[in-house]
């Protein structure tokens, strides 16, 4: 027989944040949108609030609409490239 699931399932729940941040860039046809997880953990990291990053991603490329090189967020007016 098949053991029984944990009781605690609250590590499969998905971060309230990410969810918020997917669906605004989903409202706005912003391709951020597929980075929701990755801002949620840097921020974490770097221990800044969870919406200072996709902000500033907002505000220089519109959420990754207008961007070149890699460069989402801007850095040396958009002219830094990056590899990814």
């Amino acid at each position: 027989s098949l053991p029984a699931p944990p009781s605690d399932v609250s590590h499969l729940r998905r971060d309230p944040r990410e969810v918020r941040l997917e669906r605004y860039f989903a409202e706005k046809g912003a391709p951020a949108q597929t980075y929701a997880r990755e801002f949620i953990r840097a921020a974490d990291r770097h221990d800044l609030d969870w919406r200072l990053l996709p902000s500033i991603a907002f505000i220089e490329s519109t959420g990754g609409k207008a961007y070149k090189n890699n460069n989402m967020f801007g850095w040396a007016n958009g002219d830094i490239r990056f590899r990814s």
